[in-house]
């Protein structure tokens, strides 16, 4: 997958089910692309024991951020998982 995502300088990627997997992916891209990526992950979201998060990974020197990053708050319980 890093060979892959280093094609690119923003990833967006759901179903993400451990800060251990994000950043496998994160270390394939640095050794896929040969350059610096940096990552930001969600809490586990969902309704039952099945839960997921959501990680963007940006290549560092093309892409930066301004604000931070925030789950939206789903008080109605509208979605199956909050947006991130």
């Amino acid at each position: 997958m890093g060979e892959v995502g280093s094609s690119f300088n923003l990833l967006a990627v759901q179903e993400v089910m451990s800060e251990e997997g994000a950043e496998n992916l994160h270390l394939s891209l640095k050794q896929a692309s040969g350059e610096s990526w940096v990552h930001v992950m969600s809490h586990l979201i969902g309704r039952s024991s099945y839960k997921e998060a959501y990680t963007f990974f940006w290549r560092e020197s093309e892409v930066s951020v301004s604000g931070g990053d925030a789950v939206f708050f789903d008080g109605a319980d509208v979605f199956a998982r909050e947006l991130y």
